[in-house]
């Protein structure tokens, strides 16, 4: 098998006409795709983005053809659970519903941003799953959990 290059930026939701333009300019002229995927850096709260506003997002990315991987997930708020498990279920949705002839992969990888709250670089906002270490799981934790269910 080949290897995949992503494309991995922050903010991807808010900019993703800007991102797939990058993108096709980077396989412009190529035969094969340089540039096959799109890399999500997830660093977010209750707020910003929306769920909805990550969601399309994610058709987005997907409707056009590019692998996905979400990177460097971690969530901040009191409100982190509820926004955890809707989160997970539209990521879990928009996989299972994406275009499987455009868009045969979808989206490959998610990865979290760190163990626990404790040693994690945004500590002030509690965004992992885990409080002080991987033996004192937060209701996020949980949330993530259940989440994942429906896959």
């Amino acid at each position: 098998d080949k290897v995949t290059l992503f494309y991995n930026d922050y903010n991807t939701y808010f900019g993703v006409k800007d991102t797939l333009n990058l993108v096709e300019f980077i396989n412009k002229g190529e035969t094969a795709k340089i540039c096959g995927g799109i890399g999500m850096q997830s660093h977010v709260d209750v707020k910003v983005p929306t769920v909805a506003e990550y969601g399309s997002a994610l058709e987005q990315f997907l409707a056009a053809g590019y692998e996905i991987q979400i990177t460097e997930l971690d969530e901040t708020d009191a409100d982190q659970a509820k926004f955890v498990k809707k989160l997970m279920q539209t990521i879990i949705t928009k996989q299972k519903n994406r275009n499987q002839s455009v868009n045969p992969k979808g989206i490959t990888g998610i990865t979290l941003w760190g163990l626990c709250d404790a040693t994690s670089w945004r500590s002030q906002c509690a965004p992992l799953l885990f409080d002080t270490s991987i033996y004192d799981p937060k209701l996020s934790y949980t949330a993530f959990l259940e989440a994942a269910k429906i896959w």
